[in-house]
């Protein structure tokens, strides 16, 4: 999971993607500024999301990064698994 500052907990790349969307500026530039990016970070070491860590990583405007998240999704509904 992940802890926003402000208490709201996300269990799901669905679930974070509102929070990221829906958080103050704050709580935003809690998690990602010039020091570190707390998203990029969970993303790549519990989603275990490389493509997605990349993106987000050096991504300090919060609509952007919640795009880059939507866009993410939309890729990886768009994988078919062939068995």
């Amino acid at each position: 999971a992940f802890w926003f500052n402000n208490g709201r907990i996300t269990k799901n790349i669905y679930e974070f993607l509102s929070a990221v969307e829906s958080c103050t500026k704050e709580v935003f530039q809690y998690h990602v500024n010039g020091e570190k990016n707390d998203f990029a970070r969970w993303v790549y070491d519990i989603l275990g999301d490389d493509v997605l860590s990349k993106r987000l990583t050096g991504e300090l405007d919060q609509k952007k990064a919640a795009l880059k998240i939507r866009k993410r999704i939309k890729e990886l509904a768009g994988i078919s698994i062939q068995t």
